[in-house]
């Protein structure tokens, strides 16, 4: 029995070590029971969150130990170091231990939750894009019919927390309910478990994109962070980069009267015969950006089964419309910046949010340079993604209709009201975006269903349809107008939606084509664009630079897509890389890294669905394609970090009208 004398004693660095050495095991096995959490569970949309669980959660649980001794490290150092000396401030140390500890248990779950909820991480980028979701329904209504549990995240973080706190104070009060002692060499050897676990972890066969799934966060945000540092470095193959996609681009384009004028700015090129059409003649834009529009889902791309997009068909048949259209896969924020100024993606952050510091030069600014009136409706608030300041930028008026609760008949309903307007006044382009058909994908108008509302593949024919016929009603209004003859209406998804069709998690980003294949479809153009089906590659690169073309406009510009106008893309190509996935449509084929299943894959072009792998395809080609997508990233990225994207040539000849 020890006295009254021995309690007021102050602790060891010794006592103090076991103390934390004990909290840090206890906060470990917290996190273990966070991720039993996340894979015993379904996703909110009723799969699996990964097909073998046992692939992951080990190598999770070993990550989890790097992410709670980096955080006690610095404390059970000090007390190792000081090991017979009196931990003065013990108290204050082992409480400030206590809540970095509970905070690195809570970014955990959060970081789990968030990668059920999205397929990704909570990285800074991405908070910064989806930070004011909470100001819409969206968020709140995807909590409440999480299929894994309405609410529970909340819940579960907080038990976390709380599981922390309580177990930090009984280990607290405890402290003096042991005398042993605790050898430097068993210090040193507890100090060295946690790191030969993790590297065992590492050392095990599973490739990067298992660890960049299951490391902590506190792994994932040094990541970010640590790429932020690097950004701007330039390439040291940076000329061959650029020699290599300006011969593609050349050599893909059925118009070959532009050259590269501007070595500053690669992407910059410039006609050989400017040209603008006369203020008489100049044609209107309506283009519609249409949430989560699978091509999977589409009817004149799915001839196979009951269509749920009779409207979008019809137009179709009336224009020009393209089998093979491909966007970058989620989130949206991608669709309307490629769409509308012919970018390619950065391959880990968000162009949107990281670099408002880049000059940018996109369909809408070159209008306005023009006289054309550019305007933006939306039923979603562009504070989400950040596109705010280039709305901004780019369009006289932007239009937020904040109190039509994401219904697309509303917003769709207002922007004919001022589309109307603007027609009746001189040219104009108009860019709807589409919010409705979006997770979790929830009937605005049950009367229109075609489907039932259990499972997520039907909820969305259900929304997509919905979607479908609000703008057969939209056009229908425009449609008796004088001025909508000489109108070009514009139709593609933003992107596609995982719902397990290959790799059998819903959600989750994936490199197949149900996340990135979408209709394109091109109706009432001039004469140039020939009616009916297309066959070659396009994309939403090619998207600006064709409008333009129809509207008879050839200006510099630093757009990487083609003029389909112009005839069929010779080598039109998506070859992309973004994280942890790269794919590719060639003319020759698809090419996907599966990932989570193992190995590449590739399916002939016609293998719309890609449901027939080509057995033993061939490695050089894999390799090609994959070695493609790592070049246009590190070429692309060097750019947009370094503001390299554009600068308009000077002087250079404007055409005379």
């Amino acid at each position: 029995m020890t006295s009254p004398a021995a309690h007021a004693a102050p602790l060891t660095g010794r006592a103090a070590f076991g103390l934390g050495w004990r909290l840090t095991w206890l906060a470990w096995l917290i996190g273990v029971l966070s991720r039993v959490a996340l894979y015993a569970r379904p996703t909110p949309y009723g799969g699996a969150y990964v097909r073998h669980w046992d692939r992951y959660f080990f190598h999770s649980a070993f990550y989890g130990l790097m992410g709670v001794f980096a955080v006690a490290l610095p404390f059970l150092a000090w007390w190792a170091w000081r090991a017979d000396r009196p931990a003065r401030r013990a108290r204050v140390a082992f409480a400030a231990l206590t809540a970095l500890l509970a905070i690195s248990v809570g970014t955990d779950h959060v970081d789990h939750e968030t990668q059920r909820f999205m397929g990704l991480h909570p990285t800074p980028s991405l908070i910064a894009t989806y930070g004011h979701i909470g100001t819409t329904g969206t968020i709140g209504e995807s909590f409440a019919t999480d299929l894994g549990g309405a609410w529970l995240p909340h819940a579960l973080l907080l038990v976390l927390l709380g599981a922390v706190v309580l177990g930090a104070t009984w280990i607290w009060r405890r402290r003096r309910s042991s005398t042993r002692t605790i050898r430097r060499r068993w210090l040193a050897a507890a100090a060295i478990l946690p790191v030969a676990a993790v590297a065992v972890a590492a050392a095990t066969p599973g490739g990067k994109f298992r660890m960049r799934r299951v490391q902590p966060y506190l792994m994932t945000l040094y990541g970010e962070l640590s790429a932020d540092i690097r950004s701007g470095e330039r390439p040291p193959d940076f000329d061959a980069l650029v020699a290599d996609a300006q011969r593609r681009w050349l050599d893909g384009s059925a118009d070959l009267g532009w050259a590269f004028v501007d070595p500053a700015h690669p992407l910059v090129r410039a006609p050989l015969a400017p040209a603008a059409p006369a203020t008489a003649d100049r044609w209107n834009v309506i283009l519609l950006q249409i949430e989560t529009l699978r091509g999977w889902d589409v009817g004149h791309l799915r001839p196979d089964r009951p269509s749920p997009t009779p409207t979008l068909d019809r137009l179709a048949s009336e224009g020009t419309w393209f089998r093979r259209f491909f966007t970058f896969g989620p989130p949206t924020v991608t669709g309307f910046l490629s769409g509308h100024c012919s970018l390619t993606p950065h391959s880990r952050l968000n162009i949107t949010t990281s670099f408002t510091y880049t000059g940018l030069w996109c369909l809408p600014q070159m209008l306005r340079t023009h006289g054309y009136r550019t305007e933006y409706f939306t039923g979603s608030d562009p504070d989400w993604d950040g596109q705010a300041i280039w709305l901004d930028r780019w369009f006289d008026a932007t239009h937020f209709y904040r109190d039509a609760d994401e219904q697309d008949r509303v917003v769709f309903g207002r922007a004919a009201d001022r589309i109307i307007e603007m027609g009746r006044a001189g040219p104009f382009m108009a860019t709807v975006a589409s919010i409705t058909n979006h997770y979790p994908f929830k009937s605005r108008e049950p009367a229109l269903d075609v489907a039932g509302h259990e499972e997520v593949r039907d909820r969305i024919l259900n929304t997509t349809h919905y979607t479908d016929a609000v703008i057969g009603e939209f056009l229908g209004r425009l449609s008796a107008e004088p001025w909508f003859d000489r109108t070009i209406v514009v139709i593609y998804g933003d992107h596609g939606y995982n719902l397990g069709e290959h790799d059998g998690t819903p959600g989750q980003r994936n490199g197949y084509v149900e996340s990135y294949w979408s209709p394109l479809i091109i109706a009432g153009a001039p004469g140039r664009l020939a009616k009916g089906p297309r066959d070659d590659v396009a994309t939403l690169l090619d998207v600006a630079p064709t409008l333009a073309g129809l509207l008879g406009f050839r200006q510099p510009n630093p757009w990487q897509g083609h003029d389909l106008s112009a005839g069929a893309t010779r080598e039109g190509a998506l070859v992309h890389t973004k994280d942890d996935l790269t794919f590719a449509q060639t003319a020759g084929g698809s090419f996907v890294v599966d990932k989570d299943g193992g190995g590449r894959r590739f399916y002939a072009a016609d293998d719309a669905l890609q449901s027939r792998p080509i057995p033993g395809a061939g490695p050089d080609a894999a390799a090609a394609l994959e070695a493609r997508a790592a070049a246009t990233a590190r070429l692309m990225d060097y750019l947009i970090e370094t503001d390299g994207v554009w600068r308009a040539p000077a002087p250079w000849p404007a055409p005379a009208l």
